[in-house]
């Protein structure tokens, strides 16, 4: 019984994940753990970025994943969602840094969906099973893009 209900809360949990909406965010993030292991995640939020993320995925572990001048960086979400981003320089804070990409074979049909990343650091704005702490590093949603902005005038 207990199997069934746990098997029934990380299938509503990754469920959560499948919609697309104009409120998602992925979070770009590095976390280290109290013992200072270090690993870098992507974060999803259905909606306003707050608390606890729907779902996380790890990057990279052991080490912090450069994010910037590195080519494709992409993994995979329990629910066979992908994120993926390619940023080829460094940025200020607040910055336009690129577009990141989510989307699953599922999606295919109706094409990937693209957001703009931007440098927004938020200390400790979530934490791991393990005592992790994650800090935001960029933050993409499906705000307009500087570059569009201009093109619109």
């Amino acid at each position: 019984m207990l199997f069934l209900f746990l098997i029934g809360a990380v299938s509503a949990r990754v469920a959560a994940v499948a919609p697309r909406s104009e409120l998602e965010h992925v979070i770009i993030a590095d976390c280290k753990s109290p013992s200072g292991f270090e690993s870098s995640q992507y974060a999803y939020y259905s909606g306003p970025v707050d608390g606890t993320p729907d779902i996380t995925t790890n990057v990279r572990v052991g080490k912090q994943q450069p994010w910037f001048g590195k080519g494709l960086i992409k993994a995979t979400f329990a629910d066979n969602t992908t994120f993926s981003c390619n940023f080829p320089v460094s940025v200020s804070e607040g910055q336009f840094i690129g577009n990141g990409f989510r989307g699953s074979v599922e999606d295919y049909d109706r094409g990937w969906s693209s957001l703009s990343c931007y440098a927004r650091f938020r200390a400790a704005l979530y934490s791991n099973e393990d005592g992790s702490v994650c800090n935001a590093i960029y933050d993409c949603d499906h705000s307009t893009p500087p570059g569009e902005l201009l093109s619109q005038v």
